[in-house]
């Protein structure tokens, strides 16, 4: 019998929150009415949900001893014996052909080559990246700004340069959220290990100014981004967008406080997924883009 609940668990769909931001050049590019164009988002989306599921089996049979002893991913499929490690390999196989065949059903050589990238790296990270000292959130930004490449190479539509240095900036103070936490989480339980990661417990305070920083600098991006000439181009209204700026100061700041205070468990964008005020942030930008853009007229 196919342990269906077991492998649906293993494949971590609340993680495919992620994957939204192959639509962004899409809603950025002012596509919204072109149905071929959400055709390629879609299957670029399910190609990424299947293959980022594919790393987090291997990742999981990696890290089959450790997880068996942490206190929350003990209760994986693997690690808790749900699943046999054998099924390991079946799902493997199953998640990257279905990952391939979207791909190809996509008729994008663009999406296949970003999507082949973010596997072998996303790989490498489990491996051994991710043991390496500030090198792991730099692949960790590149890892999800390579979603929003693949989502531009899928729909054809050229990623601006501004959109790439926010979201790098952006990820990149996430993504040391991520490592503030687990530090954090360690020096609260008293664990007695120093390090983690590639990071002593020390290190906390230098990674959360470099985190704030970043967050900062891709509020900076926004503002340089306004004084672009396509921008008026693109919103009639574009003084309203300096609006933004402050609301993601505000969101982004709120994100570290609640950090330190350890009330992120080790996973920002699942902090935010399950986030209130994220979500009246988001809806607040969306207003902000939506007026900007010219609307109601």
């Amino acid at each position: 019998m196919i342990p269906f609940g077991s492998i649906l668990r293993e494949m971590r769909p609340h993680q495919w929150i992620k994957n939204i931001l192959v639509f962004l050049p899409i809603l950025m590019a002012h596509q919204l009415g072109d149905l071929r164009r959400w055709r390629e988002a879609c299957c670029a989306f399910g190609a990424f949900c299947l293959a980022s599921s594919s790393v987090y089996v291997i990742n999981d049979l990696l890290d089959l001893k450790a997880d068996r002893h942490h206190p929350v991913k003990c209760r994986r499929p693997f690690a808790s014996g749900e699943l046999p490690a054998w099924w390991g390999a079946v799902l493997e196989c199953v998640l990257l052909a279905g990952a391939a065949g979207l791909t190809w059903l996509s008729g994008s050589g663009g999406l296949a080559a970003v999507l082949a990238a973010y596997l072998v790296l996303a790989n490498a990270y489990s491996v051994w990246l991710k043991h390496e000292m500030l090198l792991d959130v730099v692949v960790l930004a590149g890892l999800y700004t390579s979603r929003i490449v693949a989502g531009g190479a899928a729909e054809d539509i050229r990623i601006s340069t501004w959109l790439l240095g926010f979201s790098t900036f952006l990820f990149f103070s996430m993504a040391l959220v991520k490592r503030v936490s687990e530090l954090d989480r360690h020096t609260r339980v008293n664990s007695g290990i120093p390090r983690v990661r590639g990071y002593l417990l020390e290190d906390v305070e230098t990674l959360t100014m470099v985190g704030i920083a970043a967050g900062c600098l891709a509020a900076l991006v926004i503002v340089l981004y306004m004084t672009g000439s396509e921008v008026v181009e693109l919103y009639p209204r574009s003084n309203l967008l300096w609006t933004i700026s402050p609301v993601f100061l505000y969101w982004m700041s709120r994100l570290w406080v609640k950090a330190r205070r350890g009330e992120v468990q080790e996973d920002p964008l699942l902090f935010c997924a399950r986030d209130k005020i994220t979500y009246l942030v988001g809806l607040l930008v969306g207003i902000i883009l939506l007026l900007a853009s010219g609307y109601p007229a």
